[in-house]
C-alpha cells in the first residue's frame, strides 16, 4: 500500500527545515509566529509546520505582488511580446 512506503530523504530534509512564506521576494514568517501543522494524508502522521498566513500577511503578499507587477517591465508587453 502507499501508507508503507518510505518518505525521501531529500523530502524529510526539506520538511525537517523551518518552512516560511514568499512574500515580496524574502521568505518571512507569519506576522503573528503563528503556525499550522500538515499531515501526511494516507497516515495521518505530522510531517511539518508552516506558517499560518493572517489577513495581514495576505495584505503583505497583495501589495508586495502590486509592486512587482506595476514596478516591472514584462507587466506592460504586450501579449503576443
Amino acid at each position: 500500500m502507499l501508507a508503507d512506503l518510505p518518505v525521501l530523504p531529500q523530502t524529510n530534509a526539506f520538511l525537517n527545515r523551518k518552512l516560511k512564506m514568499l512574500i515580496g521576494a524574502e521568505w518571512q514568517d507569519a506576522a503573528s509566529g503563528n503556525t499550522m501543522s500538515f499531515r501526511n494524508p494516507a497516515t495521518g502522521e505530522v510531517l511539518g509546520n508552516v506558517p499560518s498566513a493572517s489577513a495581514e500577511d495576505v495584505d503583505r503578499a497583495v501589495q508586495a505582488a502590486r509592486q512587482a507587477f506595476d514596478d516591472s517591465a514584462w507587466s506592460r508587453l504586450r501579449p503576443r511580446e
